[in-house]
């Protein structure tokens, strides 16, 4: 499934992808082994660690999955992974996720669909200039 999901992007989305899937790998990773983010974040993730850490997310339930999806929404907007991340890069990781969640529905890998969780609303910037 992620050979697929990835031989149907072009090669900047590939890395761009890579780089998204890779950062969620390694928050699953903090999670599970109740490791401190500083221990995981500059580890190598091989491409099968991120195929099974999607592969267990798909397996659970569509309520599972999005909470544990929101959860790491929430841990890079608040800080806890070492600073708080732009709301376009949280979206972005987001639409990375969801992209290889409909991928695993349509080939009925998975029922999960992540379509509850939502992105963050950028807020309104205020001109300074005079």
């Amino acid at each position: 499934m992620f050979r697929m999901f990835l031989a149907q992007r072009s090669e900047l989305t590939v890395r761009n992808y890579l780089i998204d899937l890779e950062h969620f790998t390694r928050w699953m990773t903090m999670q599970t082994r109740k490791l401190p983010w500083a221990d995981v974040c500059t580890r190598k993730v091989p491409r099968a660690a991120i195929e099974s850490t999607l592969l267990g997310v798909f397996s659970l339930k569509e309520v599972g999955a999005s909470s544990l999806v929101a959860q790491y929404l929430d841990d890079m907007r608040s800080g806890r992974l070492g600073r708080k991340y732009a709301v376009q890069t949280i979206n972005h990781r987001l639409a990375a996720l969801k992209s290889i969640a409909r991928l695993a529905s349509t080939l009925e890998i998975s029922e999960v669909t992540l379509s509850e969780v939502k992105g963050l609303k950028a807020s309104a910037s205020r001109s300074t200039a005079g």
